[in-house]
């Protein structure tokens, strides 16, 4: 048995935490991919960029939010820390955390949100600063099949008629 000790040092700095109460997304994950903004962009907020548009508030107050951005950040110091270790089976792993020089403010962050129906609900959501699109998109399977038939059709046809063709050039009769 081997022990060993990781001391490792790991800043964060404008670690983003959604104000939306997850039971409101479809699926979660998919606002944690849309949290890729540069935040030295970021530009004092004015409320004329909201007119004419339905802009949602924050849902999480802050205590909760940050119980959770300090969960977060406490699963990627233990995945380092995992990643850090020379064996890849880590048991009795002891996280202590300090947290200095705490500071938060609310940001509004451009979020485009489009939900659809075809069959069942879809959401998407676009990423108002970088224009990178994410979400669900319906898929077909009957139309899937279809193609794939459509593609391998003239190959299996090609087998099916030459096969024949080549029995019977085999055996001398043309």
């Amino acid at each position: 048995m081997a022990l060993g000790k990781w001391q490792g040092k790991r800043w964060f700095s404008d670690y983003l935490v959604s104000g939306v109460d997850k039971k409101r997304l479809n699926p979660p994950k998919t606002l944690a991919e849309i949290q890729q903004y540069n935040m030295k962009e970021l530009v004092k907020f004015n409320s004329d960029y909201l007119i004419g548009i339905n802009a949602n508030a924050y849902d999480v107050d802050l205590p909760t939010a940050w119980a959770e951005c300090k969960a977060q950040m406490r699963e990627i110091a233990k995945n380092l820390a995992i990643s850090d270790a020379s064996n890849p089976r880590v048991r009795n792993l002891s996280i202590e955390m300090s947290y200095d020089n705490e500071r938060w403010r609310y940001l509004f962050v451009p979020v485009y949100i489009a939900v659809y129906r075809f069959g069942k609900y879809y959401q998407v959501m676009v990423n108002g600063q970088n224009g990178r699109v994410f979400g669900q998109k319906p898929i077909d399977w009957t139309k899937v099949w279809l193609a794939i038939a459509a593609m391998l059709l003239p190959g299996l046809l090609m087998i099916l008629i030459g096969l024949p063709l080549i029995a019977i050039m085999g055996s001398g009769i043309f």
